[in-house]
């Protein structure tokens, strides 16, 4: 037998010892890590909450353009979006550094934000719809009116061009007509 086919007991007691001490150390890696991730996992709510308002408050903005309210005011929202995307992004990054409580605390200023802009949008939407209300409003109220017009005026138009025509016919001279002798 050669010394490749058999294991020695000190070469058994060494794997079996480096076996625990690998185990051992991924124990501890994974219950460092649990508590890293508790904490990972609550400033990850924050900044999934804050991604979450951010779209609430995009929807709405989206709504109150669709709803034909004003650009300008449309765009001064639009750029606030985008600050805010910022600071989600940098939230974002800062959770990925371990920096959980400054993560947190623009997270959370990210939500109020977004918020904000939701409301100032819905209010947008709001005067949007009622402009678009009274100008349809007044559209089909002058529909009626603009007919009525038409009418009217096409009515009198007729009776004034008839009453020409018929005056005209009535003024007019009845000429001879020479009719050729007759031959006798």
């Amino acid at each position: 037998m050669s010394l490749k086919g058999k294991l020695s007991p000190l070469s058994a007691v060494l794997l079996i010892l480096a076996a625990m001490l690998v185990g051992s150390a991924l124990l501890c890696g994974t219950l460092n890590a649990d508590r890293h991730a508790l904490a990972f996992g609550e400033s990850s709510q924050a900044v999934d909450r804050a991604n979450a308002e951010f779209e609430r408050a995009l929807i709405a903005v989206r709504e109150a353009e669709a709803a034909g309210a004003d650009r300008e005011r449309i765009a001064v929202l639009v750029s606030r979006l985008n600050f805010v995307l910022g600071r989600i992004d940098e939230a974002e990054h800062l959770l990925l550094q371990g920096n959980i409580t400054d993560a947190d605390a623009i997270a959370q200023q990210t939500i109020d934000d977004s918020k904000g802009i939701a409301l100032e949008a819905i209010e947008l939407y709001d005067e949007a719809s009622l402009k678009t209300y009274y100008e349809k409003i007044f559209t089909f109220g002058m529909a009626p009116i603009a007919s009525l017009l038409v009418t009217v005026g096409a009515h009198y138009g007729w009776k004034f061009w008839r009453r020409h025509e018929v005056d005209r016919m009535m003024r007019m001279k009845i000429k001879k007509v020479k009719e050729p002798e007759e031959e006798k």
